[in-house]
């Protein structure tokens, strides 16, 4: 697993290639509403936690298609605009359901977030718990030539637990 944008939603959005078409053109030109419907979703969900049923699960990729139809952004992997902190809205990345289901060694997960700095092609993903406790990973990342993703290389994690850094 090799691609950040493979199996998690942050703010950003992956590309997801659903037949959908029909959707896509019915909702052309209501970005903020695709958007946030999009993350009532994500909320429903409890960041991947509860599965979607099937016909959730399909409203899901239509959404997602229809936004990345509409994505004004080329090359959006290379673009500065990827640059910032992302929400982890939602994700099928497992060790992270974990942590944010079962918390770090008794503490609570209060956010998960990623640190995404284009021009260093770096980025840290980074979940943070109650008691001053957290888990970083940080990587470097490539962008494909061209399109949305990229592929990633971890280089360093660090965990904290109430203070105690490991």
């Amino acid at each position: 697993q090799n691609e950040m944008s493979s199996n998690s939603l942050f703010r950003s959005l992956r590309p997801c290639r659903a037949s959908h078409q029909a959707f896509s053109m019915q909702a052309k030109d209501d970005i903020p509403t695709l958007k946030q419907n999009l993350l009532n979703l994500c909320g429903k969900s409890q960041r991947g936690l509860t599965p979607f049923d099937p016909p959730t699960k399909q409203r899901f990729e239509e959404l997602i298609e229809a936004l990345v139809d509409q994505n004004p952004t080329p090359d959006a992997a290379s673009s500065p605009l990827m640059t910032g902190r992302w929400e982890m809205r939602w994700t099928t990345e497992k060790e992270i359901l974990f942590l944010v289901e079962k918390g770090f060694f008794g503490q609570k997960c209060l956010s998960v977030y990623q640190d995404i700095d284009s021009a260093a092609g770096t980025l840290a993903n980074a979940l943070v718990f109650e008691n001053d406790s957290y888990l970083k990973v940080q990587s470097t990342f490539l962008p494909e030539p061209s399109g949305p993703r990229f592929a990633f290389r971890f280089s360093a994690c660090a965990a904290q637990w109430r203070g105690l850094r490991v």
